[in-house]
């Protein structure tokens, strides 16, 4: 998953299609921009249970300015950081 998730940040964005049927096992990923994730009816993304495959970020900023966190959290299952136009699509 992450390879496939490197490939579109090299090519500039595009799709990472999950095909039914199907159980994709993964960490944290992070998307680029320009990508659409399409989870297609019956197939399942499922979250590592392995802690380490969930890199800690540092502590959150709230929108007035105060920590939201304490210290260190997971990085969620999908997110993106500093990247804009992405979907995220299925069922």
């Amino acid at each position: 998953m992450r390879r496939a998730v490197a490939a579109l940040a090299a090519a500039g964005g595009g799709e990472l299609l999950l095909p039914s049927p199907g159980t994709y096992l993964t960490g944290s990923i992070t998307l680029p921009s320009h990508t659409i994730l399409t989870v297609e009816s019956g197939a399942v993304l499922l979250g590592s249970p392995s802690e380490g495959d969930y890199p800690k970020l540092p502590p959150m900023w709230s929108v007035c300015g105060r920590i939201a966190t304490s210290g260190p959290i997971a990085s969620p299952l999908v997110g993106a950081r500093r990247a804009s136009n992405i979907t995220i699509r299925g069922g």
